[in-house]
């Protein structure tokens, strides 16, 4: 799926984009730290690719664990807006 597919115009999906990878590294250590407080015995997270890449997956095992000890309280990106504390697409100061 691309951002044409979602149907927002081309410039706002590329502020998006943006905006996620200017937070990127935050936001994996906000999904990594979570989700290794939730469960101390989930092994090391390894790298996948990208920083938004890494941030994206962090934030996805953060809510899969959240999922696993409370069972299914709300969707997986209800959770991982939640864990970014509504960071991930917010404007920068620069915006």
């Amino acid at each position: 799926m691309t951002g044409a597919d979602l149907g927002p115009p081309a410039a706002t999906v590329r502020g998006w984009n943006r905006r996620a990878a200017a937070r990127a590294q935050w936001l994996r250590v906000q999904g990594t730290t979570l989700a290794h407080e939730c469960d101390p015995m989930l092994p090391a997270v390894l790298p996948v690719g990208s920083e938004p890449a890494e941030a994206l997956s962090a934030l996805g095992l953060a809510a899969a664990v959240v999922d696993r000890l409370l069972g299914p309280i709300a969707p997986p990106w209800q959770i991982m807006a939640v864990v970014a504390r509504g960071q991930l697409l917010a404007p920068l100061r620069s915006d």
